[in-house]
């Protein structure tokens, strides 16, 4: 049904983006409250914050996910099917082949589960065993997956050739802040260590709250080796997880797996979003740079920037919903739900209480800083 969908969904350039290459960054298991973008005491995004002094990173603060599993999110984020309509997913298009049918370039890179050939492990994308979807999709595809994302973002770097005519749009869908933290970084970017967090955790509790703040600030170095790439061109990276994770933010518990209160709202299930945008996006496209500044606290879902990617992209389709786009005037939903293990959350409406709710990291904050000076490695 899928397939059909996709072929008998229309689409048209609106805005002739010549040359433009937008650039979709899925994390993993990334906490708003552990990003020091938006307030967390430590310097987990040192390389993103010279970005938003530059002023080309923008912050989203009021983003959420609708359910704490990657296999329930996960195809939402690549599809215009609003996950409080009642549709079933078949009877959206994913916007990959919205963009394909437009005659952009699609690019994928995974470095979670490959799907290549008859090697395929893409669980939490079932839809994507079909070779037909895939081939509707994407223009391309990695067949090998690495230890670490920035090996990843090595290998297939987001601009391959001297193209300045085509329109070309990149997915890397990372492993991020996956279970088993201290596996997601290089040995030489540990930067943060278990006596930091002393004594306002356990033992045990801080190493892993250690490792879970340096694959943070790994992501952040991951980030800005994408952008290193791609300064110099019209680009505009866009950047959301799948959801958050619980590290002992306020009771002794770790991961998404345990029952969970209202007071697990926050790190579960609110997560950091952000756009950047290349000096020569921001003069190209002016208008757009005003509408991420007035839209900072739109409220959305991460499965809404679907909507913003289409209309970055200067197209229009029947399922386009203007009113999700952060290129448009308006405040976004208003009646968010949670749906997660048959549990119904009204975020919107339980919101002025979940921020009462207070977590371990929150200031006055008694780690001592003392790496606040000390060098990034290369």
């Amino acid at each position: 049904m899928l397939i059909d969908t996709i072929d008998k969904s229309p689409v048209t350039t609106v805005d002739h983006r010549q040359g433009l290459t937008v650039i979709y960054v899925i994390g993993e298991s990334h906490s708003r409250g552990h990003s020091s973008l938006f307030g967390y005491q430590l310097e987990t995004n040192p390389l993103m914050q010279q970005e938003l002094d530059r002023g080309s990173l923008f912050l989203f603060d009021n983003v959420i996910t609708y359910n704490k599993g990657t296999t329930r999110v996960y195809k939402y984020l690549l599809s215009t099917c609003d996950i409080l309509g009642g549709d079933a997913f078949e009877t959206y298009p994913m916007f990959t082949a919205l963009l394909r049918k437009a005659a952009w370039k699609v690019i994928y890179y995974e470095n979670q589960s490959l799907l290549t050939g008859r090697n395929f492990d893409f669980t939490f994308a079932y839809f994507m065993s079909n070779m037909k979807i895939r081939t509707l999709n994407f223009d391309r595809i990695n067949d090998k997956k690495y230890d670490f994302d920035g090996q990843l973002i090595g290998a297939f770097p987001p601009v391959c050739d001297n193209d300045t005519t085509s329109v070309r749009f990149f997915i890397y869908h990372l492993m991020g802040q996956h279970t088993m933290f201290s596996k997601r970084y290089p040995a030489d970017h540990a930067f943060f260590k278990a006596e930091d967090y002393m004594p306002l955790y356990t033992g045990e509790q801080a190493e892993i709250v250690a490792h879970y703040d340096n694959a943070t600030r790994y992501n952040d170095y991951c980030l800005n080796k994408i952008i290193d790439t791609v300064r110099d061109i019209p680009a505009i990276m866009i950047y959301v997880p799948d959801h958050g994770e619980e590290v002992y933010d306020y009771r002794d518990v770790m991961g998404r797996y345990a029952k969970y209160p209202l007071h697990s709202i926050p790190p579960l299930f609110e997560i950091p979003a952000m756009i950047w945008v290349s000096d020569r996006y921001k003069q190209l496209y002016p208008h757009d740079i005003e509408m991420l500044k007035q839209n900072r606290h739109k409220a959305l879902y991460n499965t809404d920037f679907a909507h913003t990617i289409l209309d970055l992209a200067g197209l229009d389709t029947p399922t386009l919903r203007p009113d999700l786009s952060l290129l448009r005037e308006g405040d976004g939903r208003n009646n968010r739900r949670i749906m997660d293990n048959c549990l119904n959350f009204e975020y919107d409406a339980l919101r002025d209480t979940v921020s009462t709710f207070r977590m371990r990291y929150d200031p006055p904050f008694t780690v001592k800083p003392i790496w606040m000076h000390e060098a990034l490695p290369e």
